[in-house]
């Protein structure tokens, strides 16, 4: 991760944290239990949408981008010769599968003709133009997506269970920063909040300062106030048909699969 200090540098400075810094041993381990708590949606519509078009998807080589590790992709796996899993956490990768690649995503490129498959809705939390690459580098890939709910606190509590995990995973995202590079964000006393904006169909989730404090990373000198926010995710819950739009600027969507409550979609999409 000390290989990204550029990326976080102009992160930080757009007011925010990439959320695949939250992804270390103990953050995968803290997805797997948010997965499994009552109100995380996600992960049942996802495994819904999986069982309803599985058998549409058949080939050589699988692979699973950010895998993590779950069954939840069992369904299309057993049509596929070889299981792939790519994560940015190697033990959380070679959990998934003895065939696995550590990197981040974006630095992915499909040398392999796999088919690749970008599951979790963690499109939400990408800006668009890193959703365009990630297309473009994979050349044909699967893509999973949350859409927008009339039930707004059914999309909040998804990331705000009695249990403080998805605070806890959120909190990380910077635990990982202070580690890896010296900083000293005060993490304990920072307030989560969760809030939806329903201009921009986003769930925003962000980590409060109660105090004003400094923090030094690189050459760089970052002034926090009390009250003052970083962003740890921003989830898009768009529409389908803005999910479709997204994804045609840069490729052709072939197909959309969802569950049966056509809450969550599935985007089969290959490279224009």
């Amino acid at each position: 991760m000390k290989n990204y200090l550029n990326e976080l540098l102009e992160s930080l400075k757009a007011g925010y944290v990439p959320a695949f810094f939250l992804y270390d041993t103990v953050g995968s381990e803290l997805y797997r239990q948010r997965v499994s708590q009552p109100d995380y949606y996600l992960y049942d519509l996802e495994r819904q949408a999986i069982s309803n078009c599985a058998r549409y998807y058949q080939g050589d080589k699988l692979l699973d981008i950010g895998s993590g590790v779950t069954d939840k992709m069992d369904p299309i796996k057993k049509h596929y010769r070889e299981y792939w899993a790519l994560d940015i956490d190697e033990e959380s990768a070679s959990a998934a599968s003895d065939n696995y690649i550590v990197s981040d995503f974006l630095n992915f490129k499909n040398t392999e003709n796999y088919d690749c498959f970008f599951m979790g809705s963690t499109v939400s939390n990408l800006r668009i133009k890193d959703i365009h690459q990630l297309i473009k580098n994979c050349g044909k890939i699967t893509i999973a997506a949350d859409f927008a709910k009339d039930d707004v606190d059914k999309m909040i509590r998804a990331y705000t269970d009695p249990q403080g995990i998805g605070e806890a995973m959120e909190k990380r995202g910077l635990i990982n920063i202070n580690n890896w590079y010296g900083t000293d964000f005060p993490v304990d006393t920072m307030t989560y909040e969760c809030i939806w904006n329903p201009v921009t169909f986003i769930v925003e989730t962000n980590l409060v300062f109660q105090s004003p404090h400094t923090i030094n990373l690189g050459n760089t000198i970052f002034n926090y106030e009390t009250g003052d926010k970083i962003r740890i995710g921003r989830l898009r819950k768009f529409m389908k048909h803005q999910w479709e739009w997204i994804f045609n600027q840069v490729g052709k969507v072939e197909n959309i699969y969802t569950d049966d409550g056509d809450e969550y979609g599935i985007f089969r999409i290959s490279s224009s």
